[in-house]
This record gives C-alpha cells, structure tokens and sequence, in this order.
C-alpha cells in the first residue's frame, strides 16, 4: 500500500510538472532521545541483559557480570590498561596517555608531521589521568572505586569528586556503595547514566579547582 501511494505521489507530481520532495530523517526531540534510552535500559533488563556500560548491554547467564561483555570494551574501561590505535580519528591509550587522532585525512596528515618535528614528548599530569579515568569509569556498571583514587591521589581528590557529584547524589542521579572493602561512586541505570556528562562535568570542575589550589 505505502509503494502504491509513494508511485501515486510519484505520478500526480508530474502531471502538475512539479519535482516531488524528498523525505529526510530527522533526529529526535532531547526529549524522545532521553525516552527512547531509559525505554530500552528497562526493556532489556526485563528480557535478562545487563547494562554493563552507558551504551553496552550483554545476556545474563547466572548471578554477577554477563560472561559475553565485550572484551575489547573492558580494556578500554580499565584503570591501568593500555591500547594502541593507528589511522584517522583513532585513539590511544598508552604509558598513561591519551592520543586522539584528527579526524580528517588533511589535518591528519598536518598532525603526524607536527609529531615527527617535536622532539619534546608532555607526559600527561595526575589531573589528566585522573579526569580521564573517571570519565571511563563513571559511565561503567561498577562506577568508579574511590579507593583507587585515595590511594593513586589522595583523600582530597575523593573529597573533590564527591562534592561534584553532589547534585546527583541529591537527585538519586549518583550512589555511593561502601562496603569493608569497596568504596565506588556510580551513576543510576538509566536516568545517571543518562546525565552522566552533565555530572561528570561537575566532578572536573572541582578537580580543577582542586589542582588550581594546590
């Protein structure tokens, strides 16, 4: 029926002389975007996956962690893990060190010539780490262990971070889980992982201004 209506379209469109329109896919409303992913957090949690990572989901078999997540993600979450990428738009992970790529041929190119001129390589700073593995972290099923941090940068760095999740804790956003052993910031499934850039955004800006104190 939709074929016979499109060639109907079609055919009164030339009669008149006119060029009919093209249909474009539009993006959806923020709104039916934020619907759309808490739709589907909660249809496969009801049908047995696990939301292991803001945008990744994997099949239960048992209690704990799904067996079939991604091998590949997992490393690109961990804290002290590294990885090597090559090419256009490609990043890396290594000796503590995130490397993005241009994303672009021509800029690319401009790039790899910049770095084969520089002899002075930056090590990156424990600010830098840090952000970017909290930003890894934070948007994983385990979240973020605090006792990593205290032990890499110190109770400072926790109390930092915690005062900028401090609005999602408020709002349920955000939870912390403290057990003997654990002490982990995380971000609620689905509506903190929802949000997760807006609060992660905070937790920086308290780690900045952290570091600009000290």
């Amino acid at each position: 029926k939709k074929s016979h209506n499109r060639s109907a379209q079609r055919t009164w469109h030339a009669t008149r002389g006119e060029q009919p329109s093209v249909l474009k896919p539009t993006l959806p409303t923020e709104e039916d975007a934020a619907f759309q992913y808490q739709f589907t957090a909660g249809y496969l949690r009801a049908k047995g996956f696990e939301h292991y990572e803001v945008s990744s989901y994997a099949l239960r078999t048992g209690s704990g962690c799904s067996p079939w997540r991604s091998r590949h993600n997992q490393v690109y979450w961990g804290y002290d893990t590294s990885w090597y990428a090559v090419g256009v738009g490609a990043t890396s992970f290594v000796r503590d060190r995130t490397l993005a790529r241009p994303k672009t041929m021509v800029d690319y190119i401009h790039w790899v010539d910049q770095e084969k001129q520089s002899k002075q390589k930056h090590p990156p700073s424990n600010l830098d780490l840090l952000m970017d593995v909290a930003l890894k972290r934070l948007r994983t099923a385990e979240g973020l262990d605090l006792n990593w941090v205290k032990r890499e940068f110190g109770q400072e760095h926790v109390a930092s971070i915690l005062k900028g999740a401090g609005l999602g804790l408020e709002l349920g956003l955000a939870t912390t889980i403290e057990t003997e052993n654990t002490h982990a910031l995380k971000l609620a499934d689905s509506r903190g992982l929802l949000y997760s850039n807006s609060i992660i955004s905070s937790i920086f800006v308290e780690l900045e201004e952290l570091e600009s104190n000290v």
